[in-house]
């Protein structure tokens, strides 16, 4: 979709983590006729919050300190944004389940590391955990 008048850009999937992604990479004028009119400029918002944002804020404030929850209210909202994502329902909630919600909603829109820094004002070791159990790019494809 990027750089089509020159043939296209291809992106080895083999290398560094295996991941590709065009999240807001607009590419030039004539990869997009009539909505782009000079390089990196888009007609696109820039969201400050979205509603799937909101929605997963509103789940966890339901879920409050308790270890999970099958609240109604919390389920509607985590189910909406997985709804429309095309993703299974799902029937009880925990803090990290909302977190990677929130992760994969909000992927590439500089949203996570505030959550890993609130994550880890009432549960350091947890926190560091998840980070450190991170895929860091030492893909192997042959396991």
């Amino acid at each position: 979709e990027l750089l089509k008048d020159e043939g296209g850009f291809l992106y080895d999937l083999e290398s560094y983590a295996g991941s590709a992604i065009k999240k807001y990479v607009i590419g030039t004028p004539e990869d997009n006729p009539g909505y782009i009119l000079t390089f990196m400029s888009t007609p696109l918002n820039t969201y400050m919050m979205r509603l799937a944002e909101v929605y997963l804020i509103a789940a966890e404030a339901i879920l409050g300190n308790n270890a999970s929850t099958t609240n109604a209210d919390a389920l509607n909202y985590v189910n909406a944004v997985r709804a429309r994502a095309g993703l299974d329902e799902v029937t009880s909630l925990t803090w990290i389940d909302i977190l990677n919600e929130k992760r994969i909603e909000l992927a590439f829109e500089g949203r996570f590391w505030g959550e890993l820094v609130r994550w880890s004002y009432f549960d350091q070791s947890g926190a560091s955990a998840y980070v450190l159990g991170q895929n860091r790019g030492h893909f192997n494809w042959e396991n």
